[in-house]
């Protein structure tokens, strides 16, 4: 289930034996949406079974200090850059040559657009438990590039 949680909301101040502790907690099968760029310290940090952390369009840096952390299977951080737009076609079309004259030549489309980068992740944490964790920071695809128009008939 995706949700979106503003950061600080999970933040959770937990009392334990006389002393509070910060807390990132990422629940089984839930998806945390980060809404903007963040340096975040927490003594404990835990990404439940199947739990994801993406970030909202506009999100280039994330970094989080952690004591102690756990990660269990299907973990996934994923800051992948969104694929650039795809590029136009011309709308007109090409008027059929006269009797014995050759066809006038197609126009090209126009180019697509540059994919959008990944998201800067730094993770400092003293790892507890590591069954699965997988980071994916790639830039986005360029956009495919418009389709030509044929040219004209002779």
């Amino acid at each position: 289930m995706f949700r979106k949680y503003s950061l600080l909301g999970l933040l959770v101040l937990m009392p334990q034996t006389g002393f509070s502790e910060s807390r990132l907690l990422v629940q089984e099968n839930e998806t945390l949406l980060i809404q903007d760029n963040q340096e975040l310290s927490v003594d404990r940090w835990i990404m439940q079974k199947n739990s994801r952390i993406h970030f909202a369009p506009g999100v280039t840096r994330w970094a989080i200090r952690a004591t102690s952390a756990e990660f269990a299977s299907g973990a996934i951080i994923d800051g992948r850059g969104r694929e650039g737009l795809k590029g136009s076609s011309p709308n007109q079309e090409i008027p059929a040559a006269e009797s014995c004259q050759p066809g006038q030549d197609g126009e090209p489309g126009t180019a697509g657009k540059n994919g959008v980068d990944g998201v800067h992740i730094q993770v400092e944490a003293g790892i507890e438990r590591l069954a699965d964790l997988g980071i994916y920071t790639k830039g986005g695809d360029g956009g495919s590039g418009g389709r030509g128009r044929t040219g004209g008939e002779p």
